[in-house]
């Protein structure tokens, strides 16, 4: 029977009804590192993005790309790499959008050039306004408080039971 080392070699016999054993990759060959999760989170007006990589060996640097439409990535920031075997990595978005979603994507670069991307994933950008209505159903008057959290113009109507409009105006919050 016969061992053989594939390095060098393009091309080899083996001979029929053997037992042959095949070195094809010489073991110190690390493995891309592996993104084990990533996510983003809103806190007031920032998004923070946070990601968890393992087996991370001979990376040079995470480049976090942002989109407004989920296929024109632009930079927004780098960190260098742990080179650890489970590290996490944090960078908050300060970044003010007009889309109602933004996409995040990691670029993962290797030293020696080589890049690994990431899932995509989104975020709702739009303020979250809270709207409470007392009482209700209501007799004669009646309370609304808006509360948003970024300056917002909305429209208060009122229409009785049958849908007729009995009320209308604007407010900036």
């Amino acid at each position: 029977d016969s061992i053989y080392d594939a390095d060098g070699l393009s091309a080899i016999s083996l001979p029929a009804n053997s037992v042959t054993l095949l070195k094809l990759q010489s073991s110190n060959v690390a493995l891309p590192a592996t993104f084990l999760s990533f996510e983003a989170e809103k806190h007031d007006t920032n998004i923070v993005l946070q990601w968890t990589i393992g087996n991370e060996k001979n990376t040079k640097e995470f480049i976090v790309e942002t989109s407004e439409d989920g296929e024109n990535f632009s930079p927004l920031g780098s960190l260098a790499a742990k080179n650890t075997n489970h590290s996490t990595y944090t960078i908050i978005d300060t970044k003010t959008y007009n889309s109602a979603s933004v996409y995040y994507r990691i670029r993962m670069v290797d030293i020696d050039g080589r890049e690994h991307f990431s899932k995509v994933i989104s975020i709702n950008t739009l303020s979250e306004a809270a709207i409470i209505v007392l009482p209700n159903p209501f007799k004669s008057s009646i309370q609304v408080k808006l509360q948003s959290d970024k300056v917002t113009v909305v429209s208060l109507m009122l229409a009785d039971y049958s849908g007729k409009l009995v009320h209308s105006e604007m407010k900036t919050l």
